[in-house]
């Protein structure tokens, strides 16, 4: 489904600043258009920073940027607090690491 620019205002942008990467400065409309409709559809009812849909893009682009799944790269620990232990084991740093956004593998 490609979204109409309304749509995409309606929709707002999407930080994902919680995630334990970042893409840097995307283009939003690209992305959004790049999503599964079912997210989109959510992007819609909710807006792009509702916990779920950040969780639903995140859990995406875990999955078909890095070949990850959302449950191997978050981790809790004895206090509900999210570790990257995944991400420093496979990387060897602590602090987000910086993907580029392959739209082909979206």
């Amino acid at each position: 489904m490609k979204l109409t620019e309304e749509q995409l205002k309606m929709i707002g942008e999407s930080y994902l600043d919680d995630l334990p990467f970042y893409y840097g400065d995307v283009d939003q409309s690209k992305l959004w258009n790049s999503l599964p409709v079912y997210i989109q559809t959510e992007g819609l009812k909710w807006g792009a920073n509702d916990t779920v849909v950040r969780e639903l893009v995140g859990e995406h682009l875990l999955k078909t940027q890095l070949d990850l799944t959302f449950d191997l790269w978050y981790d809790q620990d004895d206090n509900g607090i999210y570790t990257h232990e995944l991400a420093e084991a496979m990387f060897n740093i602590k602090e987000p690491i910086w993907i580029e956004i392959d739209y082909e593998k979206l």
